[in-house]
C-alpha cells in the first residue's frame, strides 16, 4: 500500500499481438523476452524430502503425484506424503510416470514396473515373468481403454488387465517384425496419437506405426539421426520431436519433418530428459539449457532465472493438471508451481520498466502501452517484446508517473508527484515541460478535448490545448463545498456517458454538467471516485462501504445504494483504488491483494492467484482496450489476462482422506462400527484443487459430541478418548479466495462400548435375576428367609466384582501398557490438577519433558524388543528414585514427562541433575547386551499466570529442543513466559 497522494489502474496486450510480437523474434533468431513468473517452490520444509524431481502425473481422484530419485510422493495441496519399498514400489528411483484410462498411477523404475491400487503399488511384469526396466524419459503411453504401453529397456511391451486383478504383457510387436524391423529393438521413446497411431523414437529414427503399417524419418524426410528421447502427441495431431541438440515437428500428414531453432535446446548442457507438454491454450511448453520455453513454431518465449525461474540443474518433468495449473519438476530444486498461470502475466525491472513501483497505465492510440514507475515512463509498443523508457525525464531528474493520458492530437501528456506537467509530441517524441504545479494526482481528457489536472492543492483546466497549453486554476471549489480554507485538493475525475463531469474534492463530490458546477449531497465522506457509463461508484473507506447508483446531472442529493465491505474479502482491507470496469464489474485495489465484485459474488485475487505483489497502488488500476485489466503494484505490474474466466464455476474436490482410530486405520468409504479402546479418533481431509490453496477453511463438527460448527485451516481433526456411542463426522470446505465451497460430506461412526458396559450383559443379568426370582418362588418353602439372605450375599458380591473390574479396566485405560507409567491423558490431567491446586492454595511444581537420545538407534541397533526393554527400565529407574508426591507418565514415543510438587526455579536444579545423572549413569542391560543411554531434559517451573498443561508442555518442549540443539544429554530450562 502506498501513501494517500498515489494513483492507479489496469490493462492488457491483445493476445494476437504478443504472438506476433514473439514470432518477429524467433524469426530473427533471438529468444522473445518473457513476463516474470508468479512462482511457489516446494521442496524439503514442505514434505517433499528428495527434491531431485523425476517426474510429475496426477491420478483421477485429482492427487498430484511426484516422482523422485529417493522416492514417490503423493501431493494433496497440503502435505506430500512419500511412498517407497514397503509400498510396493521396485525401488526408490522414479524414472517414469503416467495416468492410464482408469485414472490409475503407473510408476517405472530401472527395478521394475508397478501400478497403483488402493494404498499399494502392485507388480507388473514383463512377458517373461521378469522385472519390467525403465529407464528415465518417457516410457509409458495409453492404448486404449485400460491398456498401458511400456518401453522395457528398448522393447515395447503392451499391458492389459487380466482376470484376478492380475496384469497380462507380451510384446508389442511381433518376433517377424522385429526382424524385419530391427530398430524396433531400439525403442527410447513412444507416443500414442489421438487416432490410435503410434510415434517412437527407435535407434537414430523416429517410427510411425498404425494398423499393421510402419513408416520410418529418417534424414531424407528432415530427421536428423539422433537418440529422440521425447515424443508429444499433440492436440490437432501435431507431433513434436525432441533430442538433445534437435527439436522438430511434424503436422499431420506431413511426410517431413519441420527443424525449429528455439533458444537454449542444440548447446553444449548435456540433458537426458526432454519434457514436453501442452496447456489450455494449445501452447507448447519444453525445456532448455536455461528453464523453461513456451510457444509454436516459429514463436517462443523464453524463461529463466531473470523471469524468477531457479532452476540452474534444469527442469526435468513438466506437467500441466486437469485445472490448467503449470507444475515444474526442477533437477535438484523441488517441485515449482506456476501460479495463476495462463491468467496473470506480471512486468517488472527485468523486462525492461524502470522501476518496480507502479502507478499509472495509459493505452495510446497507436497501440502503444505507456506505464508510469517510480523512476519515470516506461513504453511497449506493438510488436516489441520489452518495455523501454521514455525520453521523458527533464532538468535530470527520474520522476514518479502519477497520471497519463492522450490528448485528440496524440500527444501524450503525464503528470507527476513532484508537480511537472509534461507533453510528450506525438511526431518528434520529444518531451516538453509544461508548467511546475502542486502534486499531480490525476491528468484527465473529457469528450470535449479539455484536459483537467487534479493536485492536491485544487484543480486546474486547459481549455483548448491545440491553442495554449497554461494550465488555468478553477476558482469557486471551496465555496461549492463550504470549507474554509483555500487549497482543496482533488483526487480524482471520471467522465459519463451524459458528458458530465465528477470530481472527488476533500472528501467530497463535485458535478459539472455543461457550464453548471454543483456539489450534491452524499451519505457519508468519500475516498474514492470511479465512473461507468451511466453510474457513479464511491467509496468510504473509513467505513468500509462502497455507494453507487445513477449519475443524476441535476439532482441536489443522488440516489445511491449501499455496498458494505464488512463480512466480504475487503473486511479488513484498506482501499487503495477503485475502478468499474466495461462489464460493470467493481475492481478494488486493497493493500492485500484485488477483490472483483461482479454484482452477485466478489472474487478475491493475491500473490497465490499469480500477482507480483498483494500491496496495490493507489488509483493503480487500468483497463485496457480489450477488457483486460492491469494491475500498479509497489514490486511490479500485473495484467489480468481473461478477467471474464474469474468467476467461471469453481469445484472443490472435498473428501476425507483417511480415518484412524487408536493408531489403525480404517474405511473412508462407508460408515464405521468399531470397538472402543480409548484411543483417539483422528481424520485427515484433502480438497484437490491447487488453486490459491492457502485459502481454504475448514467447517467441521462430530455429531454426538458437539452442536457447534468449528473452522480451521489445518487438514488434521483429533477427537481424543470418545466415549461409546454413535457419532456422525460432518466436512465442508470453503476457499474464501475462489469463493468456492464443497460440502458438507458425511461419515457415520459408531464406537461399540466395552463389554461390562454391553447391552447383552446387562440383558443376561436381567434374565439371571429373573432365573433366580423363580426358583426362589419355586422353592419357597424350604426357607425365603435363607434364599433371601443368601440372595442379598449374592448381589453383594457381584457388586464388588463389578466395582473391581471397573476400576481395574479405569486404571488400564490411565496406564501406559509397556512401561506402567501414567499414559499421556493421565499425566496431563495431574498436571491440570497440579496448576488448580498450587493456584488456588499457593506452592510451587515443576514440570520435566525427558526425550531418549537417539533411541531410533536403539531400535535400529538392537531391535524393537530391545528398544522396549530400555523403556521399562528407564521408568523402573525414574520410579525408584522419585518421591511418593513425584508422578511420571509416558507423553509418546522415548519421551516422558516428570510432575515433581514443592519444587520451584533454582531450588529444584538440584535434585533435576541427581535425576538426570542417575537414571542414565548406567547402561541397559538386555539379553546380555549393554546398551548405552543419555537423556535430554527440558525443565519448566510452574505454575504460570494463566497456564494450562499443554502451555507448560511447550515451553518444556521448547527448552527440549534447545537440549537436543545443544548436544544433548543436557538439561535445558524454559524462559517463564510474560
Amino acid at each position: 500500500m502506498r501513501g494517500a497522494a498515489m494513483v492507479s489502474t489496469m490493462f492488457r496486450v491483445p493476445a494476437w499481438l504478443a504472438w506476433l510480437a514473439g514470432l518477429i523474434f524467433a524469426w530473427l533468431g533471438a529468444p522473445a523476452a518473457a513476463e516474470q513468473m508468479a512462482l511457489r517452490y516446494f521442496g524439503q520444509s514442505d514434505g517433499l524430502a528428495n527434491q531431485a524431481v523425476t517426474a510429475i502425473t496426477q491420478d483421477g481422484a485429482g492427487y498430484l503425484w511426484v516422482g523422485t530419485e529417493n522416492g514417490l510422493f503423493r501431493f494433496d495441496g497440503a502435505r506430500f506424503r512419500r511412498y517407497g519399498k514397503r509400498d510396493g514400489l521396485p525401488a526408490a528411483f522414479i524414472t517414469a510416470l503416467a495416468t492410464d484410462a482408469a485414472g490409475r498411477v503407473w510408476v517405472g523404475t530401472d527395478a521394475g514396473v508397478c501400478a497403483w491400487r488402493g494404498d499399494g503399488c502392485g507388480a507388473v511384469k514383463g512377458p517373461d515373468g521378469a522385472p519390467m526396466v525403465l529407464w528415465a524419459g518417457q516410457r509409458f503411453a495409453r492404448n486404449g481403454g485400460d491398456g498401458m504401453l511400456v518401453v522395457d529397456q528398448r522393447d515395447l511391451v503392451e499391458v492389459r488387465p487380466a482376470d484376478g486383478g492380475k496384469w497380462h504383457s507380451r510384446y508389442y510387436f511381433s518376433e517377424a517384425q522385429r526382424l524385419a524391423h530391427p530398430e524396433l529393438r531400439r525403442i527410447a521413446s513412444i507416443a500414442a496419437g489421438a487416432d490410435g497411431a503410434l510415434w517412437m523414437g527407435c535407434a537414430t529414427e523416429v517410427c510411425h506405426y498404425r494398423a499393421g503399417g510402419f513408416t520410418r524419418y529418417g534424414p531424407q524426410q528432415g530427421v536428423p539421426a539422433a537418440k529422440w528421447g521425447a515424443v508429444f502427441a499433440a492436440s490437432g495431431g501435431q507431433i513434436w520431436l525432441r533430442s538433445q541438440d534437435h527439436m522438430l515437428s511434424l503436422a499431420p500428414g506431413a511426410g517431413r519433418a519441420v527443424a525449429h531453432a528455439p533458444p537454449g535446446v542444440a548447446q553444449a548442457t548435456v540433458r537426458q530428459l526432454f519434457p514436453m507438454a501442452q496447456d489450455g491454450d494449445g501452447t507448447l511448453v519444453s525445456n532448455n539449457d536455461y528453464g523453461l520455453l513456451r510457444g509454436v513454431a516459429g514463436a517462443w518465449r523464453e524463461y529463466g532465472a531473470s523471469e524468477g525461474l531457479k532452476a540452474d540443474g534444469g527442469i526435468s518433468a513438466i506437467y500441466v493438471d486437469r485445472d490448467g495449473e503449470l507444475w515444474l519438476g526442477l533437477a535438484g530444486r523441488g517441485l515449482a508451481h506456476w501460479q495463476g498461470y495462463r491468467s496473470v502475466a506480471n512486468w517488472t525491472t527485468a523486462q525492461g520498466l524502470p522501476s518496480d513501483d507502479i502507478w499509472s497505465f495509459h493505452r495510446a492510440r497507436d497501440g502503444a502501452l505507456y506505464i508510469g514507475t517510480g523512476r519515470g515512463m516506461a513504453l511497449r509498443r506493438p510488436g516489441e517484446v520489452r518495455f523501454a523508457k521514455t525520453a521523458g525525464g527533464y532538468e535530470g531528474a527520474d520522476h514518479q508517473i502519477g497520471s497519463i493520458a492522450t490528448d485528440r492530437a496524440g500527444n501524450v501528456w503525464s503528470g507527476t508527484f513532484s508537480g511537472a506537467l509534461v507533453r510528450q509530441d506525438r511526431l518528434t517524441g520529444r518531451s516538453v515541460h509544461i508548467a511546475k504545479l502542486p502534486l499531480i494526482l490525476r491528468v484527465f481528457i473529457d469528450a470535449a478535448g479539455r484536459i483537467w489536472i487534479a493536485t492536491n492543492r485544487g484543480l486546474y483546466v486547459i481549455r483548448d490545448p491545440e491553442h495554449s497549453t497554461a494550465p488555468r486554476p478553477v476558482e469557486g471549489l471551496r465555496q461549492l463545498l463550504r470549507e474554509q480554507k483555500d487549497d482543496i485538493g482533488v483526487t480524482a475525475v471520471c467522465q459519463t456517458g451524459d458528458g458530465a463531469l465528477w470530481f472527488l474534492a476533500h472528501r467530497g463530490l463535485l458535478r459539472l454538467a455543461g457550464e453548471r458546477w454543483s456539489a450534491p449531497a452524499l451519505p457519508s465522506k468519500i475516498d474514492m471516485l470511479s465512473c461507468d457509463a451511466g453510474n457513479l461508484w464511491l467509496a468510504d473507506d473509513r467505513e468500509s462501504v462502497v455507494w453507487y447508483g445513477a449519475a443524476d446531472d441535476s439532482a441536489d442529493a443522488l440516489a445511491l445504494q449501499r455496498l458494505p465491505l464488512a463480512g466480504t474479502p475487503m473486511a479488513g482491507r484498506s482501499v487503495m483504488s477503485m475502478h468499474v470496469d466495461r462489464r460493470h464489474w467493481l475492481w478494488i485495489g486493497s493493500d492485500d491483494g484485488v477483490a472483483v465484485w461482479n454484482g452477485k459474488a466478489w472474487r478475491m485475487l493475491d500473490q497465490q492467484s499469480g500477482l507480483i505483489w498483494n500491496d496495490s497502488n493507489q488509483y493503480a488500476i487500468f483497463e485496457d482496450t480489450d477488457g483486460s485489466m492491469w494491475i500498479g503494484t509497489s514490486s511490479g505490474a500485473s495484467h489480468i489476462l481473461h478477467p471474464q474466466d474469474l468467476f467461471a464455476p469453481k469445484e472443490l474436490a472435498l473428501r476425507i482422506e483417511s480415518v484412524d482410530y487408536d493408531g489403525n486405520p480404517l474405511g473412508v468409504s462407508k460408515a464405521q462400527m468399531i470397538a472402543w479402546s480409548g484411543g483417539a479418533l483422528e481424520i485427515r481431509l484433502a480438497v484437490l484443487s491447487f488453486r490459491n490453496h492457502e485459502a481454504l477453511r475448514y467447517r467441521y463438527r462430530l455429531k454426538g459430541l458437539e452442536s457447534a460448527w468449528t473452522v480451521t485451516d489445518s487438514t488434521a481433526l483429533r477427537y481424543p478418548a470418545l466415549a461409546p456411542g454413535s457419532y456422525v463426522l460432518q466436512v465442508s470446505a470453503e476457499n474464501t479466495m475462489l469463493q468456492a465451497a464443497a460440502g458438507p460430506i458425511e461419515l457415520p461412526v459408531a464406537i461399540m462400548p466395552p463389554w461390562w458396559r454391553s447391552g447383552w450383559l446387562y440383558s443376561g443379568c436381567v434374565v439371571l435375576a429373573l432365573t433366580l426370582a423363580w426358583l426362589l418362588y419355586r422353592w419357597r418353602l424350604r426357607g425365603i428367609l435363607r434364599r433371601s439372605a443368601a440372595m442379598e450375599q449374592l448381589v453383594r458380591e457381584r457388586t464388588v466384582e463389578l466395582e473391581a473390574s471397573r476400576e481395574e479396566h479405569r486404571m488400564r485405560s490411565l496406564k501406559d501398557g509397556l512401561t506402567k507409567a501414567w499414559n499421556r491423558v493421565a499425566i496431563m490431567e495431574m498436571i491440570g490438577q497440579q496448576i488448580v491446586t498450587t493456584t488456588r492454595s499457593g506452592g510451587t511444581f515443576m514440570v520435566v519433558l525427558l526425550d531418549l537420545d537417539h533411541f531410533k538407534r536403539v531400535n535400529d541397533t538392537h531391535g524393537h524388543l530391545a528398544g522396549d526393554a530400555v523403556l521399562r527400565e528407564f521408568v523402573r529407574r525414574l520410579s525408584e528414585r522419585l518421591r511418593g508426591s513425584d508422578t511420571v507418565g509416558r507423553y509418546g514415543g522415548e519421551e516422558f514427562i516428570l510432575l515433581l510438587p514443592g519444587l520451584y526455579a533454582g531450588g529444584g536444579e538440584q535434585r533435576i541433575r541427581e535425576l538426570h545423572r542417575e537414571i542414565c549413569a548406567d547402561p541397559v542391560v538386555d539379553e546380555g547386551v549393554a546398551i548405552d543411554i543419555t537423556c535430554s531434559f527440558g525443565v519448566v517451573a510452574g505454575p504460570l499466570p494463566g497456564c494450562t498443561p499443554e502451555s507448560l508442555i511447550k515451553l518444556a518442549d521448547m527448552a527440549l529442543y534447545r537440549a537436543k540443539e545443544n548436544g544433548r544429554n543436557r538439561i535445558e530450562y524454559a524462559e517463564r513466559a510474560s
